[in-house]
């Protein structure tokens, strides 16, 4: 059978019963609960040595007992070891390998955002480096054909700025990091129908970003942030195109209860994108006369003309099909009033009757 169809009826089989829950909240916790009766010992360990080295790091930023790079650089190592050992046991215990591996990612994604956090090194190095790093775990995911490596590596890294929090105001360090991490999953929805990293990717931006601007958004921060919001409705636009070109494939991968909570999950960004977006842009524009209207308009203008283009390529594509099965397009009426001959009509058969000939020999 279909190994995604036997995971789902696994989930299905092994998730508790909730008779009060809608059907989508069901699904989502049947799947939730399928992937955490795989191998719950691994989940487990992972979480509770992935805390332990937050809290490592976040011990040895506020106390000097040994050399900040020395420390960094044996958790990095500890990391690559990781994702070195995982690599090796994918083949022999898949599930346990690919823990392995986004563990190991998750470490180092902490490293290096500890590193950039205490400037030890350099803003244009931090950016080449965790470019590097967000492309070779996309490459990883990709060698080993596993969406259970992008997701855990992607809740990792949106994670790490959130667990090694310091209270410094470095915003422009924090939503680029989160620029990086979405693009890198963007990437993969390129090559892959993965859409839980990308759900994961919108959830982190909007829900972090939401709680820094209540917290220390000042009208000072407003042209950088104008441009982050910017990007990420660009980023995410493209993502849930991606998710929309591609959602036939999507269903008859996932049928079932899961099927439907994972449409009702692209819906929410479908649906969530605008309206965060909007709220997040009124938010920053208050002290601006009529900015929230002109962004108003400017967001249905942007929809419209999205609208239009999907509309006539859909119309361009099916035509091509048309073509593609040798069927002729209407012809309509002749020039000069006159209606066409076509093979097959009526008047054609009664016409050759009343010329002497038989319907089938016309």
């Amino acid at each position: 059978p279909d190994p995604a169809q036997a995971n789902d009826a696994l989930s299905a089989q092994a998730a508790p019963s909730s008779p009060g829950l809608p059907a989508p909240v069901a699904g989502a916790l049947a799947v939730v609960w399928g992937w955490l009766r795989a191998n719950p010992i691994l989940y487990a360990g992972l979480c509770v040595f992935l805390t332990g080295i937050a809290f490592a790091l976040g011990y040895l930023v506020r106390y000097d007992y040994v050399s900040l790079e020395a420390r960094l650089a044996l958790i990095a190592l500890a990391g690559l070891g990781m994702q070195g050992l995982g690599w090796r046991l994918r083949r022999r215990n898949a599930l346990y390998g690919l823990g392995l591996m986004g563990g190991g990612a998750i470490v180092l994604y902490f490293v290096l955002f500890t590193a950039a956090r205490l400037e030890l090194l350099s803003p244009l190095t931090a950016l080449c480096v965790m470019s590097a790093l967000v492309l070779g775990v996309a490459l990883l995911a990709l060698a080993a054909d596993a969406e259970l490596l992008a997701a855990l590596s992607a809740v990792g890294g949106f994670l790490a700025p959130v667990l090694l929090s310091t209270g410094s105001d470095n915003y422009l360090g924090l939503f680029g990091y989160y620029a990086l991490l979405s693009l890198g999953n963007a990437l993969l929805l390129r090559f892959r129908l993965w859409d839980i990293p990308a759900l994961i990717s919108f959830a982190a931006v909007y829900g972090v970003g939401g709680l820094w601007g209540g917290r220390s958004y000042d009208p000072g921060m407003f042209a950088h942030m104008e441009l982050f919001l910017l990007f990420f409705f660009l980023l995410f636009s493209y993502m849930q195109l991606q998710l929309a070109a591609h959602a036939d494939a999507l269903d008859a991968r996932t049928r079932g209860r899961a099927g439907a909570a994972r449409r009702y999950l692209h819906a929410s960004l479908l649906f969530g994108l605008p309206l965060l977006t909007f709220s997040y842009q009124y938010y920053l524009t208050r002290p601006y006369a009529y900015a929230a209207a002109f962004s108003a308009l400017g967001l249905a203008a942007w929809h419209v003309g999205l609208g239009y283009l999907l509309r006539r390529r859909d119309g361009a594509a099916g035509q091509r099909r048309v073509r593609g099965r040798g069927v002729a397009p209407r012809a309509g009426r002749a020039r000069g009033g006159a209606r066409r001959p076509r093979p097959g009509r009526k008047d054609d058969h009664r016409g050759a009757c009343r010329r002497g000939a038989r319907p089938g020999v016309a």
